[in-house]
């Protein structure tokens, strides 16, 4: 096979020079202009691979656009709990600029800094997570909820990641 003459070739070129030598080598060169035609060929096949269900998948998100206003008339309500961390703080980002919700309840250890007209509808509310029983009201007639709570074991230790 063509790995195995290439091994044979290289490999012992390899032993009587450097690094910088044996790529600058027929065998070196040669390995290396696979790989560059190996990646090519890799990346041409992952562009033009069809997404399975594409067609359905664009139905769908040109439907759901078209229903926002809908929603949004409904005066729907939404919680949201962990929304300081990243992925908290960029879903109150596009909560936010959606404005879909009529109120968006933000639930967590501490309040963040929000400022500005289109924070208007948000409202924060400070809450102990290890006595969680007694803010069950703040999670009751929403009509949607939100859970992007989430740490590290870096962070929170083995027992607060467990927690989590």
């Amino acid at each position: 096979s063509l790995v195995c003459r290439l091994t044979q070739w290289s490999v012992p070129m390899l032993v009587n020079q450097s690094p910088v030598e044996y790529l600058m080598s027929p065998a070196g060169v040669t390995i290396f202009a696979g790989l560059v035609a190996f990646l090519a060929i890799l990346i041409v096949w992952i562009e033009n691979s069809p997404i399975e269900r594409q067609e359905e998948i664009c139905k769908m998100a040109e439907a759901a656009l078209g229903k926002e206003e809908e929603f949004r008339s409904t005066n729907q309500t939404a919680f949201v709990v962990g929304y300081t961390g990243e992925t908290g703080r960029a879903l109150v980002e596009e909560l936010v600029n959606r404005n879909i919700f009529q109120k968006v309840i933000l639930i967590g250890r501490r309040e963040l800094n929000y400022e500005g007209e289109k924070y208007d509808k948000l409202e924060q509310k400070v809450v102990d997570y290890e006595k969680l029983d007694d803010h069950s009201d703040l999670f009751r007639r929403h009509s949607v909820g939100f859970c992007c709570l989430g740490t590290t074991r870096g962070k929170a230790g083995v027992e607060g990641f467990k927690r989590v």
